[in-house]
């Protein structure tokens, strides 16, 4: 029990983690891994005559939602800067929202037409913000496309001053020689964002934060399993001391009764019923008239006798075990064995009533001049001793068991009689199960057992209490590990 509760914390660890690993490296998978900074800070760079310096409020956001940005431009040079304007800003998956500096719009055209500044003096700067939002799921540099006008004191100052910016894109009006304003371009670095959906935002951060669970988890884990251990013990701890009690309290109540029965009635039947299946088996085995058969007759004999002597000493001819079941069925192959082998089956049901009345006085008359310490020798003098004097049940019940035995049907009824001494063994032994630790086996043989389910089926077509027998059976099989042996 302890191991099965120790495995499932482990696996129900085992499988969060795992579907961590996988939430996490999916959120990776799904994110293109398009520039390599993660700060929110841009360029501070200077572009000519000009000095730009962006940055985000975020580095960090779900899609759709806005982002606010700002871009700071300085001149830097000794000149006048005209027509400072921003004409992009953006990727393809982050589109500008609204541009605070432009009132007529986010597209390129109004863009174009909007002025940051209309004129920067020397040293002078302008900072403007606006709002950006993601479209789909990106990880990128979100850049700024810078435009501007300067007018030169002279054409080769104005080319110094264009070949110093960035994507610089110098200009002249119909070939003129004088001074023209040059216009320049560059493109300036806001900041680096990352774009993802919220589900898997949550997880690469649940993910990353998991080393720092890592303690708590395993300590979690510990006091789980040393509380369980504990409860365990104390489980295990209380069951021991019930489990002594209660084989104290069955080895003073009950085993002395069980035992009693088992020693005074029980034993001697199954050794009784043992000894005439085996000698009546040898009888028949050997044909008549060899001498051969008078030894194991005797035998079966004797053993008959005694089998009906303790028959009748048990208290109210009845039995007294565990289980309900097992009572059914010990009356019930006892009474299927005198039906075929007092009554021999006969086809008619009035005659073989008969013949199994008639058998049973016969029987009782030749027990109650028996007693039941007599030995062998003792019963075969007194056999003898009435045919000296030409009366007694004796020798009318010897030439009745010579009779039956040579004829058929016999070895078929001893079966039955040979199932009912199994099934008693295994009744008798299992009151010790708690004593001895251990649980008695109900060990049969083929013909034992199927003589056990046609007693079943024959006797519960007629008793009531043999067909609740019978819907049971497979269960007491079950319960009293039934083994079939050859």
């Amino acid at each position: 029990m302890l191991e099965q509760r120790l495995q499932r914390l482990i696996a129900w660890i085992g499988l969060c983690v795992v579907v961590l690993l996988v939430i996490a490296v999916m959120t990776s998978r799904a994110l293109p891994p398009v520039g390599a900074a993660d700060d929110n800070d841009g360029d501070d760079r200077t572009y000519g005559v000009l000095a730009a310096s962006g940055s985000l409020e975020a580095n960090a956001v779900d899609t759709s939602e806005p982002v606010r940005f700002h871009l700071t431009v300085a001149n830097v040079s000794d000149r006048e800067v005209t027509s400072v304007r921003i004409t992009r800003v953006g990727t393809t998956a982050i589109t500008l929202a609204s541009a605070d500096w432009c009132q007529a719009g986010t597209g390129a055209s109004a863009l174009a037409q909007c002025q940051v500044s209309a004129a920067l003096t020397p040293r002078q700067s302008v900072t403007v913000s606006g709002t950006l939002v993601a479209t789909a799921s990106t990880r990128g540099t979100v850049n700024a496309t810078l435009a501007w006008a300067q007018r030169p004191t002279d054409t080769s100052t104005a080319a110094a001053g264009a070949s110093g910016a960035q994507a610089a894109q110098p200009s002249t009006a119909g070939g003129s020689q004088t001074a023209q304003a040059v216009a320049s371009t560059a493109v300036v670095r806001i900041g680096t964002l990352t774009v993802t959906p919220w589900p898997a935002r949550f997880a690469a951060e649940l993910f990353s934060s998991l080393p720092a669970w890592a303690v708590p988890i395993i300590l979690v884990a510990l006091g789980y399993f040393v509380q369980q251990r504990l409860t365990d013990f104390q489980s295990q701890r209380e069951q021991h001391e019930k489990d002594r009690a209660e084989k104290a309290e069955a080895w003073r109540t009950m085993l002395p009764i069980s035992h009693e029965y088992a020693v005074r009635y029980y034993a001697p039947l199954i050794a009784a019923a043992d000894s005439l299946v085996q000698n009546a088996q040898k009888v028949i085995a050997i044909p008549p008239p060899d001498p051969k058969r008078e030894p194991p007759l005797e035998a079966a004999f004797y053993a008959l006798v005694m089998f009906q002597v303790r028959r009748n000493q048990l208290v109210n001819n009845t039995y007294y075990f565990k289980n309900h079941v097992g009572e059914q069925l010990v009356s019930g192959l006892f009474t299927a064995f005198g039906r075929r082998f007092l009554g021999e089956r006969d086809v008619r049901e009035r005659a073989a009533a008969k013949k199994q009345a008639d058998a049973l006085r016969l029987l009782d008359r030749a027990t109650a001049a028996v007693d039941a310490a007599d030995k062998k020798h003792v019963v075969l003098e007194k056999m003898a001793y009435e045919m000296f004097v030409g009366s007694g049940p004796l020798p009318e019940l010897m030439t009745w068991l010579r009779g039956r035995l040579e004829r058929g049907g016999a070895t078929e009824a001893l079966t039955y009689l040979d199932a009912y001494g199994a099934v008693l063994a295994f009744e008798m032994n299992r009151p010790y199960a708690r004593w001895f630790d251990r649980q008695a086996e109900l060990i049969l043989t083929p013909q034992q057992e199927q003589a056990v389910r046609d007693m079943v089926r024959d006797v519960g077509a007629t008793d009531p209490q043999m067909s609740a027998v019978a819907a049971e059976l497979e269960q007491y099989f079950a319960e009293a590990g039934k083994k079939v042996v050859s």
